[in-house]
């Protein structure tokens, strides 16, 4: 099942995706095309990312993911 979003792009991406549009059978197609193409690619995280990442899991403050989501859930 697709999802709608709303997205904002600068007048020179506006232009490009015009461009580009009719080759990828709309805007719709040409963006599903290049966020896929984009996660595609291993993310790098920041070195700052990495050390917070660091200090919060030796200062206890580290929960997995799982209990991130229902605690998230339950608010």
């Amino acid at each position: 099942m697709k999802k709608r979003m709303q997205i904002t792009v600068s007048e020179d991406l506006k232009k490009q995706m015009d461009d580009a549009k009719d080759f990828y059978g709309g805007y719709s197609g040409l963006i599903e095309k290049a966020v896929s193409e984009f996660l595609t690619r291993p993310v790098e995280p920041y070195e700052d990312d990495i050390k917070d990442f660091e200090e919060a899991k030796q200062s206890d403050e580290w929960i997995d993911i799982e209990s991130l989501r229902k605690k998230i859930r339950n608010q």
